[in-house]
């Protein structure tokens, strides 16, 4: 299921024209395990983002985890835009943290970087990056934000989510303890979170957020057919994980 999901998400224009070269090379990843270990590579990431999207990173080393570790995702149509927000401590400077903000786009082609010395073949899928230092005040904020929006209670919602939709995904390690919950527009629980407030007050990467509305797949790809759209996926949102 998974799989099948991933190869929908990484089938781009890109990988369309890049030919059989590529495509044995995409085989090759897929062949391997895709759980997300860090990599932010635009190939590496396509096939590990449903991972990513699960906090498997996270989960995996959450009970034995001896400081709290966030991450928040926004869904503003996936092919149109994809924020992310990684706050984990800073290694260098006891009690500080730093919150890693990243915003993918629709690609632009023509930002292709093709100088001799250093070529970026893959300059448009690459996300616009910012990173700022917090203290534990401003953590200890983020988790008072997160309860009053209900993010260490029930969940508010559990279902399928599909990529045209405007969503956050939040997942965590807090106290040793995982959780991931979903807040789906135009609920209560998006319409009252506090969190993104302190988040965009964070984000340094100067891009608006897309804002959320009724979005149809003939108004995001021009048609109604979904067997078309290769970048068109759903995920269920469980208890605290998602497939």
């Amino acid at each position: 299921m998974k799989k099948a999901l991933i190869y929908r998400i990484i089938r781009r224009p890109f990988f369309a024209r890049c030919g059989p070269c590529c495509m044995a090379l995409i085989g090759g990843l897929l062949a391997s395990a895709c759980t997300f270990e860090g990599s932010r590579h635009p190939v590496a990431f396509k096939f590990t983002y449903l991972s990513y999207l699960n906090g498997d990173d996270i989960r995996s080393q959450c009970a034995n985890l001896g400081r709290d570790i966030l991450r928040f995702v926004y869904n503003g149509v996936y092919t149109e835009q994809v924020r992310t927000y990684d706050l984990i401590p800073n290694q260098r400077e006891s009690g500080r943290f730093i919150l890693e903000s990243r915003v993918s786009s629709e690609a632009d082609v023509s930002s292709i970087t093709s100088e001799l010395y250093r070529p970026d073949l893959f300059a448009p899928w690459r996300p616009v990056v910012s990173r700022v230092s917090l203290s534990s005040d401003d953590f200890q904020r983020l988790k008072r934000a997160l309860t009053s929006s209900s993010f260490f209670g029930k969940p508010a919602f559990l279902g399928n989510l599909s990529s045209i939709k405007f969503y956050w995904l939040v997942s965590g390690c807090v106290h040793r303890k995982f959780y991931l919950r979903a807040f789906v527009w135009p609920e209560d629980s998006f319409i009252g979170a506090d969190f993104p407030k302190l988040l965009s007050l964070w984000d340094r990467t100067n891009i608006p957020f897309n804002p959320p509305r009724a979005a149809s797949l003939s108004q995001v790809y021009g048609t109604t057919n979904a067997e078309e759209q290769q970048t068109l996926f759903t995920i269920y949102v469980g208890e605290s994980t998602i497939n």
